[in-house]
């Protein structure tokens, strides 16, 4: 006699009633197993996979926007015209007046402002980072007389040194 033949016999035994009872709890365990042994995992893991995906896709809209920011720095530093000259006229159209300046052969721009006011630096300054790709790698200032006595150094590319020349000085620009 085999498992089968048993179970049949153990069936047929019951009464109609306890059979249907017994049916109607196997449909409801086999429910209860479908519910929450199949569909409520497969819904957290569709969530989860939602989840991921729109983090991933958050991910790639910031690496797409730095990856078009470093090309834009990029091609701001290779071809920006961020010379020397360039430097000081954008310096002049701010409104601020160089009185020193020298170009080392390093192609660090060292400059010297005698009277600026904080404003109109710092803009210059924000520019110079936004337009060039250009920041200070010194600056001194003192307080004097109500404005502000610079002393600055500006690294540029390589390639611009040569054409600025070396140690140019100019005075009261």
């Amino acid at each position: 006699m085999n498992a089968l033949q048993g179970l049949r016999e153990w069936w047929r035994a019951r009464d109609a009633r306890e059979r249907r009872m017994l049916a109607a709890m196997v449909v409801m365990l086999a429910a209860f197993v479908y519910w929450y042994g199949l569909l409520t995992p497969l819904r957290h893991l569709r969530e989860a996979a939602r989840t991921d995906y729109d983090r991933a896709a958050a991910d790639v809209l910031a690496v797409r926007a730095l990856a078009a920011e470093l090309q834009a720095f990029e091609t701001r530093r290779a071809g920006g015209g961020s010379d020397a000259r360039t430097l000081l006229k954008s310096a002049a159209d701010a409104g601020i007046a160089i009185s020193r300046q020298r170009l080392d052969a390093s192609g660090t721009l060292s400059l010297g402002i005698d009277s600026v006011q904080a404003g109109p630096l710092f803009a210059w300054l924000a520019e110079l980072r936004r337009s060039h790709a250009i920041g200070p790698r010194t600056l001194h200032m003192e307080k004097r007389d109500g404005a502000l006595r610079v002393e600055m150094a500006l690294v540029l590319p390589a390639r611009d040194t040569e054409d600025a020349g070396t140690d140019e000085r100019s005075e009261g620009r």
